[in-house]
């Protein structure tokens, strides 16, 4: 018992003689906090939506399977009402084809309507569809939105835009996606189907 109230009165001593010391310690903290990272996200030949000047570019980098893109999807389209002409939406491919196999078809089917300048009119019906995005899927939703069919098979076929898939994956890799949606805003990384408060915030 003697030695247990010994050690008490030590440890209200020694706790008293470092709170002394602190209050007369003279601490300059010369450290700034870290700016928040950003990275150069190219948008070459990404097709986007919203005002081409807007002050605010958004870039998504998502998979036409994925649940978790098509549940942020209606939250995009809500953010580009109440910022418009303030934000622009660009759109980058990373199909996860080892857990989503109808991605990387339905990525390539998306570009094919790109060509004949219906891509966000498909984007919504993919979204909107998904996970329904069977080789007979992709063909009924061109029509849906007006592409000439035979032009649309034909690309399809032809795997006309699977190099142009795999540079937005290299890209998205890169940057260090491993998973979807992943987001840029301004270069600033945004990971997952996130509310929209998140992305206003921003």
């Amino acid at each position: 018992i003697r030695a247990f109230l010994q050690q008490l009165k030590f440890n209200v001593q020694k706790a008293l003689f470092i709170r002394s010391l602190r209050s007369q310690g003279n601490i300059i903290i010369r450290l700034k906090p870290p700016r928040s990272a950003r990275v150069e996200v190219s948008i070459k030949d990404a097709p986007f939506r919203g005002a081409a000047d807007a002050p605010v570019t958004i870039v998504e980098f998502s998979d036409f399977q994925c649940p978790y893109c098509k549940r942020v999807h209606s939250t995009l389209v809500q953010l580009l009402e109440k910022y418009a002409g303030k934000v622009k939406l660009a759109y980058r491919d990373f199909p996860l084809e080892s857990i989503h196999p109808l991605a990387q078809r339905s990525a390539e089917a998306a570009r094919c309507a790109q060509d004949q300048g219906k891509f966000w009119q498909y984007y919504d019906t993919l979204f909107k569809e998904s996970p329904k995005l069977s080789p007979s899927d992709l063909s009924r939703y061109a029509a849906q939105v007006g592409i000439d069919p035979a032009k649309f098979d034909a690309c399809l076929k032809a795997n006309t835009h699977k190099n142009t898939i795999q540079r937005d994956i290299d890209e998205g890799r890169r940057l260090g996606i491993t998973g979807t949606p992943a987001f840029f805003i301004n270069g600033r990384p945004v990971s997952g189907a996130q509310p929209l408060g998140t992305f206003a915030r921003m």
